[in-house]
């Protein structure tokens, strides 16, 4: 099982995901606010909080993302954007 610590990410390479992120899988500004939200290691209701949008529309972004990365979940997501 893939286990990594996020809080130990630092902002140099969160920045160079965010960076690919943009080039290779074509994310709008919204998904990139989900994206560093999540490497921040933010729930749902705190991103929608921080965001100030609903959780239903958090999980609708997530959705396009997981798409748009062939992800499955939540941590595939961020293995696939760290190429661990």
């Amino acid at each position: 099982m893939l286990i990594f610590n996020i809080k130990n990410l630092k902002n140099k390479k969160i920045s160079e995901v965010i960076e690919k992120s943009i080039r290779l899988y074509h994310m709008s500004n919204r998904e990139i606010d989900i994206i560093n939200c999540l490497f921040k290691g933010y729930s749902n209701t705190e991103i929608a909080d921080q965001l100030f949008i609903s959780t239903e529309t958090v999980k609708k972004h997530l959705n396009n993302v997981y798409k748009k990365c062939a992800a499955k979940n939540r941590m595939d997501l961020m293995a696939t954007l760290l190429d661990i």
